[in-house]
């Protein structure tokens, strides 16, 4: 299958490596432009970029994502993957696709979903799942369970890990 995989942090890294693992062919990898880090506000790629550029995949960094509406459509994607990407999604750009896209979320339940996600803050197990989209809005196709510490608020790296994260075969 064609995929297009949208994600930035280190957490996404881990789906994107099972989407090659399955056999998929990547077309793009959309990421946040790169952004000022530490004290010198050096320049600083998203992960889910280095991983990409070390894989020889082609990486798109788009300051507004609606902005590839067309070169996304043309680059004739099955499929979008979408983990921690950080960025709301409109519906032309939903559409850039055959099949849709697909959204992995770090928790089932809708208060623990998005933007509102503190971890240590929810259930000691996460549920975890993916979704598929054309408005934000589908059923659930997938889903696996994970620890998640107490203490952490980000995303723990188990979360995108195999039994902790993308699945095999989803």
């Amino acid at each position: 299958m064609r995929l297009l995989i949208f994600g930035s942090p280190a957490v996404a890294v881990p789906f994107l490596e099972a989407c090659l693992r399955a056999g998929h062919e990547v077309a793009a990898v959309v990421t946040q432009p790169d952004k000022p880090a530490g004290r010198g506000l050096v320049l600083k790629p998203p992960a889910v970029k280095e991983a990409a550029l070390r894989l020889g995949l082609r990486v798109l960094q788009p300051e507004r994502p609606s902005s590839l509406v067309s070169e996304l459509s043309a680059a004739a994607a099955d499929l979008a993957v979408v983990v921690a990407y950080g960025r709301i999604l409109k519906p032309d750009l939903l559409a850039a696709t055959r099949l849709g896209f697909m959204n992995a979320h770090f928790s089932l339940l809708p208060e623990y979903r998005g933007q509102r996600v503190r971890f240590g803050a929810g259930p000691a197990i996460a549920p975890q799942g993916m979704g598929g989209s054309r408005h934000g809005q589908g059923r659930l196709s997938g889903r696996a369970a994970a620890a998640v510490p107490r203490a952490p608020r980000r995303a723990p790296h188990s979360l995108g890990s195999p039994g902790g994260g993308p699945q095999e075969g989803l």
